[in-house]
């Protein structure tokens, strides 16, 4: 039996000679082991920072944030505050929102933020633009001179179409009166479009009820859902090929 010690280890390798070798591999291997599970306890634990808590005097409840071009992040409450704060906690009030439930805002490229409220002034909902220093225009008022042609009750948030006009959707109105899809102008108040009205063929195939809004895919076209509709009445995926034209896609 040979007794000498690893070239790397220092083990003792008390080993036939033939079988030395391996016995410092096994050796190396149960020291890197040991290495590594010392290593993976002494990592760090994830550390998470309050940056501002509300009092009720400047807000409760907020929504979702979105980061603006200049780096801090906005958002409003559910009393309808809008509000900024930086990375490092400096909060901020701005002014009113459109309503107590806007959805969450977008950041449009110019830096103004842009939103949907789904009860709004005419309670039928409103399209809003606010830029950073607090500035609100009503873009366009669900159902306050159309009797709700072009939807009511915006729920869902806007995404920026590549012509740069904003799209989105509504729960109800409509030549349908079970929801639209929209276009509205990002610089011209009550210049809006209607693309598609959901649930005027009897039986709602092409669905019902779009709560959620629009994804604009890569190969340039907009995809959305609707809660309700479609052969078994659970819903439908579609596909927006040209500027209005939805089709179906699988039906829920």
């Amino acid at each position: 039996m040979s007794e000498d010690r690893c070239l790397f280890t220092g083990a003792r390798a008390s080993a036939p000679l033939l079988l030395k070798p391996f016995a410092c591999l096994a050796a190396m291997l149960a020291a890197m082991l040991v290495f590594l599970g010392a290593t993976a306890i002494a990592s760090p634990a994830p550390t998470f920072t309050t940056l501002f808590a509300f009092n009720g005097s400047d807000g409760v409840m907020p929504n979702s944030l979105v980061q603006g071009l200049n780096g801090d992040l906005y958002s409003d409450d559910e009393q309808g505050d809008f509000f900024s704060i930086t990375t490092s906690g400096v909060f901020k009030p701005i002014g009113l929102a459109p309503d107590s439930n806007v959805v969450g805002p977008m950041v449009y490229p110019n830096g103004d933020f842009f939103m949907a409220a789904p009860n709004g002034e005419e309670n039928g909902g409103e399209i809003v633009r606010v830029t950073p220093a607090g500035k609100t225009t009503d873009l366009y008022n669900f159902c306050e001179n159309d009797n709700c042609a072009h939807g009511e009750h915006p729920f869902a948030g806007l995404v920026e179409g590549t012509n740069g006009n904003l799209y989105g959707t509504t729960a109800r109105g409509g030549a349908g009166d079970e929801g639209t899809v929209f276009e509205v102008s990002p610089t011209s108040k009550n210049k809006i479009t209607l693309l598609y009205s959901f649930c005027v063929q009897a039986g709602c195939p092409d669905g019902s009820t779009a709560y959620y809004g629009l994804v604009l895919g890569t190969d340039g076209n907009f995809y959305g859902t609707t809660n309700q509709g479609g052969t078994n009445n659970l819903g439908t995926i579609l596909q927006d090929h040209s500027r209005g034209g939805f089709d179906n896609a699988p039906q829920l």
